[in-house]
């Protein structure tokens, strides 16, 4: 459910192109040189990624906007390109920009985009904006949208005891620690905002980062606030990648102030961020105007910004997922997955097990589960079962104290393994492992 856009096109597949490989790379150059090195469009801090689509095309996935799901160009099959948007997790500039990018990239790599239709290969977007080019047509769908979402929350999960405690927020983390009723990439809402939307939807529309069209300063607020939610880690700078980040959401707040001053900025939130850019390589200041005197005089008391103050339910895979401290920085090597925060770090490893097709018992697992010998510390929580040690590792030159952690559920395996400094630790550690969860493996 949402509006989107979704492009069918064709390419000559010949020279590097006859190469999937080569083709994906041609476009992803395209991002990152032409569209990087743009006047207008450098503005977007993209990240391009290969994947495989769950069909099993090749692809190239490209994050555009942090309220966005990744775009996609799916190669079908030799000759033949789709493009795969959705855009209503951000709003109508975020689709209007993609259309216009969608031209360009026609023109700029020679592919020729098929016409609206109802066939397989036929292009469609759901306002007709990219065909028609009627803007009116795609608030329209945006505020259609907004309305089904806030109907669908107030008369249908909550009449049978549920709740939609999320809107346009990405899977993969939960948030669900950070108090409010509803969680969206601007921020908390209530549900009295909700409500409203069912009198006039346009009462919801703040919920969108990127409304106008261009990149005007209420675009540049409007992303920094995504990210100020959704992406910050609250406490010191820990790598290269999350201090170039922050520098750039903090110039998009200086980009946004000298366009627009009167907006509502988030000064406590801005001074906080320089604070921490100043204590790693310092704070870009924009065309030489320091601002930190202006910000930190108009930072006010009030709640804080960030769902990443408190802790985060993380998605593994094969159903498995845990809770850490919000400011941890995470990271996936192949199938391990980590996360750290420069005293403390977890990870984690899991395994399905079955033979001939069946799911093995998990107390049968857990027993074939070999652990270093010490006193085990057992754990049960309904179908989950465990046991850990707790020891020492050498690190560094730095002795760590290390709980290795054995879980299981039938069919299903995993080990956390989880490392720090201090002894007062431990209890947080203890707590972190049995968070780890996941269904039983039913067959």
């Amino acid at each position: 459910m949402g509006v989107g856009l979704y492009l069918n096109g064709h390419y000559d597949p010949i020279g590097e192109r006859s190469s999937v490989e080569d083709w994906l790379t041609e476009i992803e150059n395209w991002w990152e040189d032409d569209i990087s090195g743009d006047e207008m469009w450098g503005n977007f801090f993209t990240r391009c990624r290969t994947i495989h689509t769950h069909d099993g095309h090749p692809a190239l996935s490209v994050s555009i906007h942090p309220a966005a799901e990744e775009v996609e160009f799916i190669v079908v099959e030799p000759g033949h390109i789709r493009f795969s948007a959705k855009t209503s997790t951000v709003g109508p500039g975020y689709h209007t920009a993609l259309c216009q990018l969608m031209k360009r990239f026609a023109d700029d790599l020679k592919v020729s985009w098929n016409p609206a239709g109802d066939g397989d290969d036929a292009s469609y977007d759901e306002s007709g904006y990219f065909f028609t080019g009627d803007r009116d047509a795609i608030e329209k769908e945006m505020l259609l949208h907004l309305k089904t979402i806030a109907r669908i929350s107030i008369e249908t999960l909550e009449a049978k005891g549920f709740t939609l405690d999320n809107w346009h927020m990405s899977t993969g983390h939960s948030y669900a620690a950070c108090p409010g009723d509803l969680r969206t990439p601007t921020g908390i809402r209530s549900r009295e905002w909700i409500q409203s939307i069912l009198d006039d939807p346009r009462n919801g529309i703040d919920i969108y980062p990127w409304w106008e069209d261009g990149l005007t300063p209420r675009f540049r607020l409007g992303r920094a606030l995504c990210d100020m939610w959704t992406k910050v880690r609250w406490r010191p700078i820990l790598t290269d990648d999350e201090y170039e980040d922050g520098d750039w959401l903090h110039l998009d707040l200086c980009h946004a102030l000298a366009g627009d001053p009167t907006l509502d900025f988030p000064w406590r939130e801005w001074a906080e961020l320089i604070d921490m850019l100043d204590e790693s390589e310092g704070a870009t200041m924009l065309d030489g105007r320091d601002v930190r005197e202006e910000v930190h005089k108009r930072a006010k008391k009030r709640p804080l910004i960030g769902y990443r103050r408190y802790p985060v339910k993380v998605e593994l895979l094969d159903g498995w997922s845990i809770t850490i401290p919000g400011e941890m920085v995470e990271q996936w090597d192949k199938l391990t997955w980590s996360a750290w925060d420069g005293d403390r770090t977890v990870w984690v490893n899991n395994w399905g097990i079955t033979k001939d097709g069946v799911p093995i018992p998990a107390q049968e697992v857990l027993d074939a589960m070999k652990i270093r010998e010490g006193e085990i510390i057992p754990h049960q929580n309904g179908d989950l079962i465990g046991k850990a040690i707790l020891g020492e590792t050498e690190e560094n030159d730095e002795t760590l104290i290390n709980l290795q952690a054995f879980s299981a559920v039938d069919g299903k395996s995993a080990l956390c393994n989880i490392y720090y400094h201090d002894e007062e630790d431990y209890d947080w550690a203890i707590e972190t492992w049995h968070s780890l969860s996941a269904p039983p493996d039913r067959g």
